[in-house]
Protein backbone atom coordinates (compact mmCIF):
# COMPACT_ATOMS: atom_id res chain seq x y z
CA UNK A 1 0.00 0.00 0.00
CA UNK A 2 1.29 3.44 -1.03
CA UNK A 3 0.78 6.84 0.61
CA UNK A 4 1.99 9.91 -0.72
CA UNK A 5 4.44 11.45 1.92
CA UNK A 6 2.37 15.01 2.01
CA UNK A 7 1.61 16.76 5.29
CA UNK A 8 -1.71 16.97 6.25
CA UNK A 9 -3.93 20.09 5.21
CA UNK A 10 -4.36 22.19 8.58
CA UNK A 11 -5.43 25.51 9.48
CA UNK A 12 -4.39 26.28 12.88
CA UNK A 13 -6.17 28.79 15.13
CA UNK A 14 -3.95 31.12 16.94
CA UNK A 15 -5.06 31.89 20.51
CA UNK A 16 -6.39 35.55 19.65
CA UNK A 17 -8.46 33.90 16.96
CA UNK A 18 -9.95 31.37 19.33
CA UNK A 19 -10.43 33.61 22.13
CA UNK A 20 -12.74 36.06 19.71
CA UNK A 21 -14.20 33.12 18.30
CA UNK A 22 -15.56 31.47 21.72
CA UNK A 23 -16.26 35.25 22.90
CA UNK A 24 -18.41 35.68 19.78
CA UNK A 25 -20.05 32.71 19.74
CA UNK A 26 -21.96 33.41 23.18
CA UNK A 27 -24.65 35.54 21.56
CA UNK A 28 -24.90 33.41 18.71
CA UNK A 29 -28.55 30.80 18.46
CA UNK A 30 -27.57 27.81 20.40
CA UNK A 31 -26.90 24.64 18.33
CA UNK A 32 -26.70 21.65 20.34
CA UNK A 33 -26.45 18.02 19.48
CA UNK A 34 -29.90 17.27 19.07
CA UNK A 35 -30.38 19.97 16.71
CA UNK A 36 -32.85 18.78 13.54
CA UNK A 37 -32.61 22.22 11.27
CA UNK A 38 -30.84 25.39 11.06
CA UNK A 39 -32.76 27.96 9.27
CA UNK A 40 -30.94 30.36 6.40
CA UNK A 41 -31.04 33.18 8.69
CA UNK A 42 -29.16 31.33 11.27
CA UNK A 43 -26.81 30.77 8.88
CA UNK A 44 -26.63 34.07 7.36
CA UNK A 45 -26.32 35.76 11.09
CA UNK A 46 -23.42 33.22 11.49
CA UNK A 47 -21.02 34.42 8.38
CA UNK A 48 -21.85 38.07 9.15
CA UNK A 49 -20.80 37.78 12.54
CA UNK A 50 -17.27 36.14 11.91
CA UNK A 51 -16.58 38.47 9.29
CA UNK A 52 -16.03 41.03 11.73
CA UNK A 53 -13.19 39.09 12.87
CA UNK A 54 -10.72 40.74 10.77
CA UNK A 55 -8.42 37.27 11.60
CA UNK A 56 -11.02 34.93 10.02
CA UNK A 57 -10.48 36.04 6.42
CA UNK A 58 -7.06 34.17 6.83
CA UNK A 59 -9.55 30.88 7.24
CA UNK A 60 -11.80 32.06 4.34
CA UNK A 61 -8.84 32.18 1.96
CA UNK A 62 -8.00 28.52 2.92
CA UNK A 63 -11.43 27.37 2.57
CA UNK A 64 -11.66 29.03 -1.62
CA UNK A 65 -8.06 27.85 -1.61
CA UNK A 66 -8.90 24.25 -0.61
CA UNK A 67 -12.60 23.23 -0.58
CA UNK A 68 -13.02 25.33 -3.68
CA UNK A 69 -14.63 22.74 -6.10
CA UNK A 70 -12.17 23.84 -9.04
CA UNK A 71 -9.61 21.37 -10.78
CA UNK A 72 -5.97 21.41 -8.41
CA UNK A 73 -8.28 21.98 -4.75
CA UNK A 74 -6.64 19.80 -2.22
CA UNK A 75 -10.28 18.77 -1.27
CA UNK A 76 -10.19 18.81 2.38
CA UNK A 77 -9.06 20.99 5.50
CA UNK A 78 -8.32 20.42 9.02
CA UNK A 79 -8.99 22.65 11.60
CA UNK A 80 -7.40 22.37 14.82
CA UNK A 81 -6.73 24.02 17.65
CA UNK A 82 -10.25 26.30 17.71
CA UNK A 83 -10.97 26.24 21.24
CA UNK A 84 -8.66 28.48 23.11
CA UNK A 85 -7.42 26.70 26.32
CA UNK A 86 -9.58 24.10 26.32
CA UNK A 87 -9.12 20.81 23.95
CA UNK A 88 -12.29 20.61 22.47
CA UNK A 89 -15.86 22.27 22.63
CA UNK A 90 -18.37 21.92 26.17
CA UNK A 91 -20.12 18.31 25.27
CA UNK A 92 -22.63 18.92 23.02
CA UNK A 93 -22.33 21.97 21.69
CA UNK A 94 -22.08 22.51 18.22
CA UNK A 95 -22.74 26.49 17.95
CA UNK A 96 -18.75 27.33 17.06
CA UNK A 97 -18.51 24.37 14.89
CA UNK A 98 -21.76 24.65 12.94
CA UNK A 99 -20.36 28.24 12.55
CA UNK A 100 -17.37 27.35 11.17
CA UNK A 101 -18.67 24.98 8.32
CA UNK A 102 -21.17 27.74 7.48
CA UNK A 103 -17.96 29.01 6.02
CA UNK A 104 -17.58 26.67 3.53
CA UNK A 105 -21.23 26.00 2.41
CA UNK A 106 -24.99 25.45 3.58
CA UNK A 107 -25.35 22.69 6.39
CA UNK A 108 -28.57 20.82 6.05
CA UNK A 109 -30.32 17.91 7.50
CA UNK A 110 -29.76 14.43 5.62
CA UNK A 111 -30.87 11.77 7.54
CA UNK A 112 -34.46 12.01 8.92
CA UNK A 113 -33.54 9.56 11.52
CA UNK A 114 -30.82 11.44 13.41
CA UNK A 115 -30.03 15.26 14.25
CA UNK A 116 -28.17 17.63 11.89
CA UNK A 117 -25.17 16.49 13.60
CA UNK A 118 -24.88 13.32 13.19
CA UNK A 119 -22.69 10.76 15.81
CA UNK A 120 -20.58 8.33 14.98
CA UNK A 121 -19.44 5.76 17.59
CA UNK A 122 -17.91 2.40 18.03
CA UNK A 123 -20.11 -0.91 18.04
CA UNK A 124 -18.89 -4.28 18.15
CA UNK A 125 -21.58 -5.92 17.29
CA UNK A 126 -22.13 -4.47 13.75
CA UNK A 127 -20.55 -5.42 10.27
CA UNK A 128 -17.23 -3.91 10.86
CA UNK A 129 -17.38 -2.15 7.41
CA UNK A 130 -20.14 0.18 8.91
CA UNK A 131 -19.87 3.73 9.77
CA UNK A 132 -19.77 2.28 13.35
CA UNK A 133 -18.30 -0.82 12.62
CA UNK A 134 -14.59 -1.47 13.92
CA UNK A 135 -12.83 -1.92 10.31
CA UNK A 136 -11.99 -0.94 7.40
CA UNK A 137 -13.82 1.46 5.37
CA UNK A 138 -12.88 1.40 2.14
CA UNK A 139 -12.86 4.77 -0.43
CA UNK A 140 -16.37 5.78 -0.97
CA UNK A 141 -18.87 8.93 -1.52
CA UNK A 142 -21.57 9.34 1.17
CA UNK A 143 -25.52 9.56 0.41
CA UNK A 144 -23.83 7.85 -3.32
CA UNK A 145 -27.08 6.60 -4.62
CA UNK A 146 -28.74 10.01 -4.34
CA UNK A 147 -29.04 12.62 -7.45
CA UNK A 148 -27.76 15.77 -5.45
CA UNK A 149 -25.16 13.71 -3.16
CA UNK A 150 -23.64 15.85 -0.20
CA UNK A 151 -21.33 18.69 -1.57
CA UNK A 152 -19.07 18.67 2.04
CA UNK A 153 -19.13 16.04 4.76
CA UNK A 154 -17.72 17.06 7.81
CA UNK A 155 -16.40 14.84 10.60
CA UNK A 156 -16.16 16.18 14.26
CA UNK A 157 -13.69 14.18 16.43
CA UNK A 158 -15.20 14.24 19.90
CA UNK A 159 -13.12 10.64 21.23
CA UNK A 160 -10.40 9.40 19.28
CA UNK A 161 -9.34 5.63 19.27
CA UNK A 162 -7.69 5.06 22.44
CA UNK A 163 -6.00 2.08 20.57
CA UNK A 164 -4.11 4.27 18.54
CA UNK A 165 -6.23 3.21 15.01
CA UNK A 166 -8.64 4.71 13.05
CA UNK A 167 -7.01 7.27 11.14
CA UNK A 168 -8.80 8.86 8.17
CA UNK A 169 -7.71 7.96 4.56
CA UNK A 170 -8.45 10.83 1.32
CA UNK A 171 -7.71 10.91 -1.90
CA UNK A 172 -7.89 12.63 -5.00
CA UNK A 173 -10.92 11.50 -7.53
CA UNK A 174 -9.97 13.96 -10.80
CA UNK A 175 -6.47 12.61 -10.24
CA UNK A 176 -7.16 9.28 -10.69
CA UNK A 177 -9.77 9.63 -13.35
CA UNK A 178 -7.12 11.05 -15.54
CA UNK A 179 -5.55 7.29 -15.23
CA UNK A 180 -8.99 6.08 -17.06
CA UNK A 181 -8.99 5.97 -21.24
CA UNK A 182 -11.85 7.35 -23.18
CA UNK A 183 -13.76 4.38 -23.79
CA UNK A 184 -13.39 3.39 -19.84
CA UNK A 185 -14.66 6.80 -18.45
CA UNK A 186 -17.54 6.43 -21.32
CA UNK A 187 -18.49 3.57 -19.76
CA UNK A 188 -18.30 4.26 -16.56
CA UNK A 189 -20.76 6.99 -17.58
CA UNK A 190 -23.94 4.11 -17.73
CA UNK A 191 -25.83 3.58 -14.93
CA UNK A 192 -24.62 -0.15 -13.42
CA UNK A 193 -23.72 0.53 -10.22
CA UNK A 194 -26.44 -0.13 -7.28
CA UNK A 195 -25.55 0.58 -3.42
CA UNK A 196 -27.37 0.96 -0.21
CA UNK A 197 -30.67 2.17 0.85
CA UNK A 198 -32.39 4.98 0.61
CA UNK A 199 -35.27 6.14 2.84
CA UNK A 200 -35.61 8.96 5.09
CA UNK A 201 -32.97 11.05 3.73
CA UNK A 202 -33.87 15.25 3.20
CA UNK A 203 -32.11 17.88 0.69
CA UNK A 204 -30.20 14.92 -1.54
CA UNK A 205 -33.03 14.82 -4.60
CA UNK A 206 -34.22 11.33 -5.98
CA UNK A 207 -32.93 7.93 -5.24
CA UNK A 208 -30.56 7.13 -8.06
CA UNK A 209 -30.01 3.61 -7.68
CA UNK A 210 -28.75 2.29 -10.18
CA UNK A 211 -26.37 4.98 -11.17
CA UNK A 212 -23.27 6.10 -12.80
CA UNK A 213 -20.13 6.47 -11.23
CA UNK A 214 -19.17 9.49 -13.29
CA UNK A 215 -21.60 12.28 -15.17
CA UNK A 216 -19.96 15.76 -16.40
CA UNK A 217 -20.19 18.22 -13.26
CA UNK A 218 -18.33 21.40 -14.19
CA UNK A 219 -16.28 22.31 -17.23
CA UNK A 220 -13.30 20.71 -15.85
CA UNK A 221 -14.62 18.31 -13.11
CA UNK A 222 -16.72 15.14 -13.16
CA UNK A 223 -19.39 14.38 -10.55
CA UNK A 224 -17.72 10.72 -9.01
CA UNK A 225 -20.71 8.33 -7.50
CA UNK A 226 -17.92 5.93 -6.01
CA UNK A 227 -18.08 3.11 -3.35
CA UNK A 228 -15.59 0.47 -3.22
CA UNK A 229 -17.80 -1.30 -0.86
CA UNK A 230 -19.85 -2.84 -3.67
CA UNK A 231 -16.43 -4.14 -5.12
CA UNK A 232 -16.84 -7.21 -3.13
CA UNK A 233 -20.48 -7.85 -4.25
CA UNK A 234 -19.94 -7.79 -8.24
CA UNK A 235 -18.88 -11.31 -9.82
CA UNK A 236 -15.61 -11.77 -11.50
CA UNK A 237 -14.97 -10.66 -15.00
CA UNK A 238 -17.70 -8.13 -14.62
CA UNK A 239 -16.04 -5.24 -16.32
CA UNK A 240 -17.86 -2.46 -13.73
CA UNK A 241 -15.88 -4.42 -11.52
CA UNK A 242 -12.88 -4.55 -12.62
CA UNK A 243 -13.17 -0.54 -13.41
CA UNK A 244 -14.12 0.29 -9.67
CA UNK A 245 -10.75 -1.69 -9.03
CA UNK A 246 -8.76 0.37 -11.15
CA UNK A 247 -10.13 3.29 -9.65
CA UNK A 248 -9.70 2.38 -6.03
CA UNK A 249 -5.82 1.55 -6.67
CA UNK A 250 -5.74 4.48 -8.25
CA UNK A 251 -7.07 6.29 -5.04
CA UNK A 252 -5.48 3.79 -2.21
CA UNK A 253 -1.90 4.56 -4.29
CA UNK A 254 -2.00 8.02 -3.97
CA UNK A 255 -4.43 8.65 -0.39
CA UNK A 256 -2.98 10.42 2.42
CA UNK A 257 -3.57 9.41 5.89
CA UNK A 258 -3.70 11.00 8.67
CA UNK A 259 -5.18 10.76 12.50
CA UNK A 260 -8.20 12.53 13.46
CA UNK A 261 -7.40 14.20 17.04
CA UNK A 262 -9.75 14.73 19.64
CA UNK A 263 -10.94 18.26 19.16
CA UNK A 264 -10.19 18.79 15.13
CA UNK A 265 -12.45 19.00 12.31
CA UNK A 266 -11.95 17.64 8.83
CA UNK A 267 -14.08 19.51 6.12
CA UNK A 268 -13.92 17.19 2.96
CA UNK A 269 -15.23 18.20 -0.68
CA UNK A 270 -17.07 14.60 -2.13
CA UNK A 271 -16.47 16.20 -5.57
CA UNK A 272 -12.40 16.39 -5.17
CA UNK A 273 -11.72 13.52 -2.79
CA UNK A 274 -13.01 9.90 -1.56
CA UNK A 275 -13.43 9.29 2.07
CA UNK A 276 -12.54 6.20 4.20
CA UNK A 277 -11.17 5.16 7.28
CA UNK A 278 -8.52 2.40 8.36
CA UNK A 279 -9.64 -0.08 11.25
CA UNK A 280 -9.96 1.19 14.60
CA UNK A 281 -7.09 -0.61 16.85
CA UNK A 282 -6.88 -4.09 18.77
CA UNK A 283 -8.86 -5.58 21.67
CA UNK A 284 -11.51 -2.26 21.44
CA UNK A 285 -13.83 -5.02 24.21
CA UNK A 286 -11.38 -3.91 26.94
CA UNK A 287 -12.23 0.05 26.32
CA UNK A 288 -14.79 1.13 28.24
CA UNK A 289 -18.03 1.93 25.98
CA UNK A 290 -18.09 5.57 27.24
CA UNK A 291 -14.38 5.97 26.17
CA UNK A 292 -14.72 4.45 22.47
CA UNK A 293 -14.04 6.50 19.35
CA UNK A 294 -17.17 8.77 18.61
CA UNK A 295 -17.03 11.06 15.72
CA UNK A 296 -19.66 14.05 14.78
CA UNK A 297 -20.86 14.17 11.12
CA UNK A 298 -22.43 17.24 9.44
CA UNK A 299 -23.55 17.33 5.26
CA UNK A 300 -23.32 20.72 3.39
CA UNK A 301 -24.45 21.98 -0.03
CA UNK A 302 -22.07 23.98 -1.82
CA UNK A 303 -22.63 27.56 -1.43
CA UNK A 304 -21.71 30.41 -3.99
CA UNK A 305 -21.50 32.65 -1.12
CA UNK A 306 -17.20 31.92 -0.35
CA UNK A 307 -16.89 30.51 -4.22
CA UNK A 308 -16.58 26.55 -3.28
CA UNK A 309 -19.74 25.74 -5.93
CA UNK A 310 -18.49 24.36 -9.25
CA UNK A 311 -19.28 25.89 -12.84
CA UNK A 312 -22.37 23.56 -13.24
CA UNK A 313 -22.54 22.23 -17.43
CA UNK A 314 -25.11 22.84 -19.45
CA UNK A 315 -26.46 19.31 -20.18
Amino acid sequence: MQTVCQEPNVFQFSESLSAKLLEITKSFPHINSNEKMISNETIAFYRSKLRKIPEIELLIFRIKQDLATIPGARGYLILDKMFAANDKIPFGDFTLLTALCSLAGQPFLCFNRWPIWKPIGTNLQIDPKRATGVGYIPFHVDVVNAENPPGFTCFYCEKSDLAGGGKSIVSNFQQAITKLSASEIKYLMKPLVSEGKFYNLEGVGKELNPFPVLEPFSEKLWRVRFTAKVIPELQEGNKIKELLLKLEDTLVKNQEVFLLKEGQLLINNQTIVAHGRLPLGKNQHLIPLEKRRLIYQLFMHYDQLYETSPVKVNK
